[in-house]
């Protein structure tokens, strides 16, 4: 099977969007508006939990901030574009939004598939959380539900066999005989699928990105991308080595299931 090609738009493209909070000079004014803080207080305690370098000089309305350093920009993107709590972990959201962004197949996933993976590297993101971070995602714009195209898969447990639409149907056809025509109580009709196809037969519809905000998108995978290179050089092949290693097992269960 020919390696599966990791499409990373920080290297493809050029993103035009900028942060509100970039390093320079700032009235306490301004700066209070760009974060949304009044007063000296709770504008020292913000830029301290958003991990921003500054220094400040003067008193009252003279005070001026320099921002000398973001050493976080992709929390505090997450925070003043997304929406997401200070609070949050952002390195799972980080990891989530890393394959969600940069291959075409992981947008049609179901959550529980996505945190299957993330566990077998142990970078465990529960599928609740996985649903949350989409959904800020789609709240804001940055992607909507594609209902023009599905992901078919039987689902058991930990286990995920993709499938095609026909055998899909084929599946819950043989469901409802056994259950209308053949008088099977629902949980043995189940009981059956999972014995003859591995799981239940679902399908899942995935998430399209909004071409409208395709700067903004661009400039947040670039800030994903670089918080994994930041942390660890070889964090990129480690990731794309098991996604490449995950969906072959993926293609030998469908291979497998056919047979």
């Amino acid at each position: 099977m020919k390696g599966i090609k990791i499409v990373n738009r920080k290297k493809e493209t050029c993103s035009t969007f900028k942060l509100k909070l970039e390093p320079g000079t700032y009235s306490i004014t301004e700066l209070g508006k760009i974060i949304n803080s009044n007063g000296k207080q709770a504008i020292d305690r913000k830029l301290r939990s958003w991990e921003v370098s500054y220094s400040s000089t003067g008193r009252g309305a003279a005070r001026k901030y320099t921002i000398e350093e973001l050493r976080n920009p992709f929390k505090i993107f997450c925070i003043t574009e997304l929406g997401i709590d200070v609070h949050t972990d952002f390195n799972k959201i980080r990891d989530v939004y890393y394959f969600l962004l940069n291959d075409p197949e992981v947008p049609f996933w179901p959550a529980e598939k996505l945190s299957a993976f993330l566990d077998s590297m142990d970078r465990s993101v529960s599928r609740q959380s996985i649903r949350k971070y989409i959904e800020k995602l789609i709240v804001n714009n940055y992607a909507g539900i594609d209902y023009q195209n599905f992901k078919y898969y039987f689902a058991y447990k930990d286990n995920y066999i993709e499938t095609t639409r026909e055998r899909y149907s084929q599946a819950w056809r043989k469901y409802w005989i056994l259950k209308k025509e053949e008088g099977m109580d629902s949980g043995y009709a189940i009981w059956d699928m999972i014995c003859c196809y591995g799981g239940v037969a679902r399908k899942h519809e995935g998430i399209a990105f909004n071409g409208i905000y395709t700067s903004q998108i661009d400039y947040l995978n670039s800030l994903v991308c670089k918080s994994l290179e930041d942390e660890t050089v070889s964090l990129f092949e480690l990731y794309n080595t098991n996604l490449i290693r995950y969906k072959e097992q993926d293609a030998e269960s469908i291979f497998k299931s056919d047979f």
